[in-house]
């Protein structure tokens, strides 16, 4: 006689029990957050809308929208340490938070490897224009930041690549 195994005559009980505990702990789904759309200029004059949910990087967001072909930015994982994420904010609807000690030691470090590293005079001056911010440092505010316009820059150093003699001070 085909008789099933006896672990196979248990399955339909464990199904039964991990049915009524799974409709024991579903919960409902809560609705949508809300999000701020961030238009983004990228090199060769393309345009992409970017959607962030409030209180998320801008790193993140523009991770999400997988700019990857065109930008390299994120390359220390979120954590202020290489200024491959570093954006130029060509308009913001409501003034952005202050930059962070961190943040502005990595922008000037940024800038002064890249005076070493490239042959155009003052090419880290743009680093340290007040439009310069580090994508994995802002933290989109919803709806204030809903709006905001920020460029990809064209030439961005990675800190993580540039030896330890390069990035000291001049």
């Amino acid at each position: 006689k085909n008789k099933p195994h006896r672990a196979m005559r248990r399955v339909p009980k464990l199904a039964r029990r991990l049915g009524r505990r799974l409709r024991a702990t579903t919960t409902s789904v809560s609705p949508v957050s809300p999000t701020a759309a961030i238009t983004v200029h990228l090199p060769e004059a393309a345009v992409a809308t970017v959607s962030a949910a409030a209180g998320e990087t801008l790193l993140h967001a523009l991770e999400r929208a997988d700019l990857s072909d065109v930008w390299e930015g994120g390359a220390c994982g979120g954590s202020a340490q290489c200024s491959t994420c570093r954006v130029v904010v060509e308009s913001a609807p409501t003034p952005l938070a202050p930059r962070a000690d961190e943040e502005l030691d990595m922008l000037e470090a940024a800038a002064a490897a890249a005076d070493r590293v490239r042959a155009t005079p003052d090419p880290g001056t743009e680093y340290l224009a007040p439009a310069s911010r580090l994508s994995c440092q802002v933290v989109v505010r919803v709806p204030d930041d809903d709006g905001l316009v920020v460029r990809l820059p064209d030439d961005v150093t990675n800190l993580l690549e540039v030896p330890l003699w390069l990035r000291g001070p001049r």
